[in-house]
Protein backbone atom coordinates (compact mmCIF):
# COMPACT_ATOMS: atom_id res chain seq x y z
CA UNK A 1 0.00 0.00 0.00
CA UNK A 2 1.09 3.76 -1.14
CA UNK A 3 0.20 6.68 -0.22
CA UNK A 4 0.51 9.34 -3.09
CA UNK A 5 0.23 13.02 -2.32
CA UNK A 6 2.16 15.34 -4.50
CA UNK A 7 2.68 15.42 -8.33
CA UNK A 8 4.57 17.94 -9.73
CA UNK A 9 3.49 20.15 -6.75
CA UNK A 10 -0.25 19.26 -7.52
CA UNK A 11 -2.01 17.36 -4.83
CA UNK A 12 -3.79 14.12 -6.02
CA UNK A 13 -6.25 14.08 -3.41
CA UNK A 14 -7.31 17.51 -4.55
CA UNK A 15 -8.34 15.72 -7.80
CA UNK A 16 -10.00 12.58 -6.72
CA UNK A 17 -11.37 13.67 -3.97
CA UNK A 18 -13.29 17.20 -3.37
CA UNK A 19 -16.19 17.09 -1.75
CA UNK A 20 -16.97 13.50 -1.21
CA UNK A 21 -16.28 13.64 -5.31
CA UNK A 22 -15.25 10.06 -7.09
CA UNK A 23 -12.73 8.34 -5.47
CA UNK A 24 -11.24 4.66 -6.42
CA UNK A 25 -9.90 5.27 -9.82
CA UNK A 26 -6.83 3.63 -10.01
CA UNK A 27 -5.59 0.53 -11.82
CA UNK A 28 -5.80 -2.84 -9.81
CA UNK A 29 -4.11 -6.20 -10.47
CA UNK A 30 -6.19 -9.73 -10.13
CA UNK A 31 -6.55 -10.00 -6.38
CA UNK A 32 -6.05 -6.10 -5.11
CA UNK A 33 -8.98 -4.43 -3.40
CA UNK A 34 -10.28 -1.11 -4.54
CA UNK A 35 -8.44 2.09 -4.03
CA UNK A 36 -10.15 4.09 -1.30
CA UNK A 37 -9.71 7.26 0.83
CA UNK A 38 -8.31 7.02 4.10
CA UNK A 39 -9.22 9.63 7.14
CA UNK A 40 -7.24 12.36 6.10
CA UNK A 41 -8.94 12.40 2.73
CA UNK A 42 -5.55 11.18 0.79
CA UNK A 43 -6.13 8.50 -1.82
CA UNK A 44 -5.01 5.46 -1.10
CA UNK A 45 -3.61 2.93 -4.13
CA UNK A 46 -3.64 -0.69 -2.94
CA UNK A 47 -1.55 -1.98 -5.54
CA UNK A 48 1.59 0.33 -6.69
CA UNK A 49 2.93 -1.89 -9.43
CA UNK A 50 0.18 0.00 -12.09
CA UNK A 51 0.56 2.91 -13.06
CA UNK A 52 -1.26 5.60 -11.79
CA UNK A 53 -4.51 7.44 -13.63
CA UNK A 54 -6.48 10.57 -13.25
CA UNK A 55 -10.02 10.03 -13.54
CA UNK A 56 -11.69 12.85 -14.46
CA UNK A 57 -15.18 12.54 -14.65
CA UNK A 58 -17.41 14.20 -17.69
CA UNK A 59 -19.90 15.67 -15.41
CA UNK A 60 -19.88 18.16 -12.08
CA UNK A 61 -22.50 16.68 -9.85
CA UNK A 62 -20.39 13.72 -9.26
CA UNK A 63 -20.75 12.98 -5.30
CA UNK A 64 -19.24 9.40 -4.29
CA UNK A 65 -18.51 6.31 -4.99
CA UNK A 66 -20.16 2.92 -3.27
CA UNK A 67 -18.73 -0.37 -3.16
CA UNK A 68 -21.68 -3.00 -3.79
CA UNK A 69 -19.43 -5.99 -3.95
CA UNK A 70 -16.06 -7.22 -3.76
CA UNK A 71 -14.79 -10.49 -4.59
CA UNK A 72 -11.99 -12.27 -4.86
CA UNK A 73 -10.79 -12.33 -8.86
CA UNK A 74 -9.85 -9.99 -11.60
CA UNK A 75 -9.08 -6.79 -12.28
CA UNK A 76 -11.04 -2.92 -12.17
CA UNK A 77 -11.03 -0.79 -15.13
CA UNK A 78 -8.92 2.26 -14.21
CA UNK A 79 -12.25 4.58 -14.03
CA UNK A 80 -16.21 4.04 -13.69
CA UNK A 81 -18.45 4.56 -16.98
CA UNK A 82 -20.84 7.43 -16.19
CA UNK A 83 -24.39 8.70 -17.56
CA UNK A 84 -24.04 11.55 -20.10
CA UNK A 85 -24.56 14.61 -17.66
CA UNK A 86 -27.99 15.58 -16.99
CA UNK A 87 -28.85 11.81 -16.57
CA UNK A 88 -29.31 8.76 -14.50
CA UNK A 89 -29.74 5.12 -14.63
CA UNK A 90 -33.74 4.26 -14.90
CA UNK A 91 -33.13 0.51 -15.98
CA UNK A 92 -30.59 -2.68 -15.55
CA UNK A 93 -30.09 -5.81 -17.30
CA UNK A 94 -28.12 -8.82 -16.36
CA UNK A 95 -25.59 -10.79 -18.93
CA UNK A 96 -25.65 -14.36 -17.18
CA UNK A 97 -25.01 -17.37 -18.45
CA UNK A 98 -26.72 -20.44 -17.16
CA UNK A 99 -25.77 -23.48 -15.55
CA UNK A 100 -23.24 -25.17 -17.24
CA UNK A 101 -23.81 -28.33 -15.41
CA UNK A 102 -20.36 -30.63 -14.92
CA UNK A 103 -18.87 -27.42 -17.26
CA UNK A 104 -17.16 -24.61 -15.98
CA UNK A 105 -19.89 -22.08 -14.49
CA UNK A 106 -19.27 -18.37 -14.43
CA UNK A 107 -22.69 -17.08 -13.85
CA UNK A 108 -22.56 -13.43 -13.62
CA UNK A 109 -20.40 -11.65 -16.07
CA UNK A 110 -21.61 -8.38 -16.72
CA UNK A 111 -24.19 -5.27 -15.65
CA UNK A 112 -25.83 -2.91 -18.49
CA UNK A 113 -28.05 0.13 -17.15
CA UNK A 114 -30.00 2.22 -19.22
CA UNK A 115 -29.01 6.14 -18.55
CA UNK A 116 -32.73 8.47 -18.74
CA UNK A 117 -32.69 12.39 -18.40
CA UNK A 118 -33.92 13.67 -15.55
CA UNK A 119 -36.35 15.82 -16.48
CA UNK A 120 -37.84 14.11 -19.72
CA UNK A 121 -37.01 10.31 -19.34
CA UNK A 122 -35.50 10.70 -22.85
CA UNK A 123 -32.89 7.71 -23.12
CA UNK A 124 -29.16 9.34 -23.16
CA UNK A 125 -26.81 5.88 -23.03
CA UNK A 126 -26.43 2.25 -22.27
CA UNK A 127 -23.69 2.14 -19.61
CA UNK A 128 -21.91 -1.34 -18.57
CA UNK A 129 -18.18 -1.00 -17.94
CA UNK A 130 -16.48 -4.01 -17.96
CA UNK A 131 -17.95 -7.43 -18.58
CA UNK A 132 -17.28 -11.18 -19.12
CA UNK A 133 -17.28 -13.42 -22.20
CA UNK A 134 -19.98 -15.66 -21.64
CA UNK A 135 -24.05 -14.99 -21.86
CA UNK A 136 -26.68 -13.67 -23.44
CA UNK A 137 -26.10 -9.58 -24.29
CA UNK A 138 -29.47 -7.22 -24.36
CA UNK A 139 -28.30 -6.64 -28.26
CA UNK A 140 -30.17 -7.01 -31.09
CA UNK A 141 -28.28 -8.63 -34.27
CA UNK A 142 -26.97 -5.71 -35.66
CA UNK A 143 -25.25 -4.37 -32.18
CA UNK A 144 -27.84 -2.33 -31.43
CA UNK A 145 -29.12 -2.26 -27.93
CA UNK A 146 -32.82 -4.31 -27.26
CA UNK A 147 -33.92 -1.28 -24.61
CA UNK A 148 -36.89 -4.26 -24.28
CA UNK A 149 -34.80 -6.67 -22.43
CA UNK A 150 -34.17 -4.34 -19.23
CA UNK A 151 -35.85 -4.02 -16.54
CA UNK A 152 -37.18 -0.52 -15.04
CA UNK A 153 -38.20 0.82 -11.83
CA UNK A 154 -41.90 1.20 -11.98
CA UNK A 155 -43.78 3.59 -11.97
CA UNK A 156 -42.16 5.03 -15.14
CA UNK A 157 -41.98 8.27 -13.54
CA UNK A 158 -38.46 10.96 -13.97
CA UNK A 159 -38.54 10.68 -10.38
CA UNK A 160 -37.97 6.78 -9.69
CA UNK A 161 -34.68 6.46 -10.56
CA UNK A 162 -31.90 3.18 -8.77
CA UNK A 163 -30.32 4.87 -6.09
CA UNK A 164 -28.56 1.29 -4.73
CA UNK A 165 -28.23 -2.47 -5.13
CA UNK A 166 -27.61 -5.72 -3.62
CA UNK A 167 -25.54 -8.99 -4.94
CA UNK A 168 -25.20 -12.40 -4.40
CA UNK A 169 -21.79 -13.24 -4.83
CA UNK A 170 -19.88 -16.73 -3.79
CA UNK A 171 -16.13 -16.27 -1.99
CA UNK A 172 -13.37 -18.37 -3.07
CA UNK A 173 -13.80 -22.05 -2.94
CA UNK A 174 -10.72 -24.34 -1.86
CA UNK A 175 -12.24 -26.83 -4.15
CA UNK A 176 -14.83 -26.96 -6.64
CA UNK A 177 -15.52 -24.71 -9.23
CA UNK A 178 -15.58 -21.15 -8.48
CA UNK A 179 -18.36 -17.84 -10.02
CA UNK A 180 -18.27 -15.38 -8.04
CA UNK A 181 -20.90 -12.92 -8.52
CA UNK A 182 -24.78 -14.94 -9.32
CA UNK A 183 -27.75 -12.21 -8.99
CA UNK A 184 -28.37 -8.77 -8.57
CA UNK A 185 -31.15 -6.56 -7.30
CA UNK A 186 -31.53 -2.77 -7.71
CA UNK A 187 -32.77 -0.23 -5.64
CA UNK A 188 -35.45 2.06 -6.63
CA UNK A 189 -36.41 5.94 -5.26
CA UNK A 190 -39.32 4.93 -4.39
CA UNK A 191 -38.16 1.87 -1.91
CA UNK A 192 -39.37 -0.89 -4.36
CA UNK A 193 -36.80 -3.21 -5.68
CA UNK A 194 -36.00 -4.86 -8.98
CA UNK A 195 -34.29 -8.85 -8.81
CA UNK A 196 -32.85 -8.13 -12.23
CA UNK A 197 -33.46 -10.82 -14.53
CA UNK A 198 -32.16 -13.92 -16.14
CA UNK A 199 -31.12 -14.93 -12.77
CA UNK A 200 -30.64 -19.11 -13.30
CA UNK A 201 -27.65 -19.43 -10.84
CA UNK A 202 -28.31 -19.09 -7.17
CA UNK A 203 -24.68 -19.80 -5.38
CA UNK A 204 -23.28 -17.73 -2.63
CA UNK A 205 -24.58 -14.96 -0.62
CA UNK A 206 -26.13 -12.09 -0.35
CA UNK A 207 -24.37 -8.55 0.20
CA UNK A 208 -25.38 -6.05 2.42
CA UNK A 209 -27.49 -3.52 0.21
CA UNK A 210 -25.92 -0.46 -0.45
CA UNK A 211 -27.50 2.65 -1.14
CA UNK A 212 -25.98 6.19 -2.89
CA UNK A 213 -26.14 9.12 0.64
CA UNK A 214 -29.71 10.92 0.44
CA UNK A 215 -29.62 13.30 -2.31
CA UNK A 216 -28.11 11.22 -4.59
CA UNK A 217 -28.81 8.87 -7.43
CA UNK A 218 -26.71 6.23 -9.41
CA UNK A 219 -25.26 7.86 -12.43
CA UNK A 220 -22.38 5.49 -13.19
CA UNK A 221 -21.00 1.98 -12.56
CA UNK A 222 -16.93 0.37 -12.32
CA UNK A 223 -17.15 -3.81 -12.46
CA UNK A 224 -14.53 -6.25 -11.33
CA UNK A 225 -13.94 -8.99 -13.87
CA UNK A 226 -11.62 -11.72 -14.53
CA UNK A 227 -10.02 -12.27 -17.60
CA UNK A 228 -10.60 -15.59 -19.18
CA UNK A 229 -8.49 -18.27 -17.78
CA UNK A 230 -8.45 -20.13 -20.80
CA UNK A 231 -8.61 -23.82 -19.73
CA UNK A 232 -8.55 -22.72 -16.32
CA UNK A 233 -11.46 -21.87 -14.02
CA UNK A 234 -13.30 -18.74 -15.25
CA UNK A 235 -16.04 -16.53 -13.31
CA UNK A 236 -16.26 -13.27 -15.33
CA UNK A 237 -17.70 -10.71 -12.80
CA UNK A 238 -16.32 -10.11 -9.32
CA UNK A 239 -17.04 -6.88 -8.22
CA UNK A 240 -19.52 -3.71 -8.60
CA UNK A 241 -19.19 0.18 -7.25
CA UNK A 242 -21.62 2.16 -8.55
CA UNK A 243 -21.06 6.23 -8.71
CA UNK A 244 -23.87 8.76 -6.73
CA UNK A 245 -24.34 11.92 -8.64
CA UNK A 246 -26.36 14.64 -6.95
CA UNK A 247 -29.84 14.30 -7.74
CA UNK A 248 -32.77 17.02 -9.06
CA UNK A 249 -35.68 15.56 -6.93
CA UNK A 250 -35.10 14.94 -3.09
CA UNK A 251 -34.65 10.93 -1.94
CA UNK A 252 -36.15 10.00 1.08
CA UNK A 253 -33.47 9.04 3.81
Amino acid sequence: MKLFKIVSGVTLASLFVVSGALSGCASASDGAEPASANQSGWEVLDDTSQPLELCIPPRSDVFSTVTVANGPFGTWPSCPEYCPAGSYVYEAFTQHEANQGSGDDTALNGIWLVCRTADSGNFAKVIKSKIGSWGSKPLFGDGSNDLSRYQRCTPQQVNNVIIGAQMKIEGALSSGDDTAANQLTVRCLDRSTIAVKPQPTNWGSLTPEIQCPNGKAVCGLRTRVENSQGSGDDTALNGLQLVCCKFPYVVPG
